[in-house]
């Protein structure tokens, strides 16, 4: 039911559940995701910010956050860290004319292809820290 003493099986699960304008709260910790708005215009906010609150990628091949169905800029990201991962899909990735909105997190040494790709989208990023990060072309690590 996604309450405090019955939480979501996952991110995505609890995300699937909610309903556009609506908010999911994330508890510190670290979580594996490869999350997907799939056109929802909701907010996923961490409790107590990026620096007790980090996502890892639960599949390498695929983004960590995926916005990409049109999402605007209700669709909000806020408050999380992505950090010392090896990713094919990057830590997150607007496409699909979405112009969705992160805030308030951190992307740091993050080894991908494209640590952050807008691919026929908008976004925003506000108030994120973006360092250390390393991207390369195609199968190499050089570039």
């Amino acid at each position: 039911t996604g309450e405090i003493n019955n939480p979501f099986a996952s991110i995505q699960s609890g995300m699937n559940f909610i309903q556009n304008s609506e908010s999911l709260l994330v508890q510190p910790g670290t979580y594996s995701v490869n999350i997907n708005y799939g056109g929802k215009e909701i907010t996923l906010k961490s409790i107590q910010g990026a620096e007790s609150t980090i996502f890892t990628p639960a599949n390498p091949n695929l983004p960590m956050v995926q916005f990409g169905a049109n999402e605007t800029a209700s669709a909000i990201l806020d408050g999380f860290s992505f950090h010392n991962a090896e990713t094919a899909g990057g830590a997150i990735s607007f496409g699909g004319n979405s112009n969705a909105t992160v805030k308030n997190s951190i992307i740091t040494n993050t080894i991908s292809q494209h640590p952050i790709t807008f691919n026929q989208a908008a976004g925003t990023l506000l108030n994120c820290i973006i360092t250390d990060n390393e991207g390369y072309f195609g199968d190499s690590e050089e570039g």
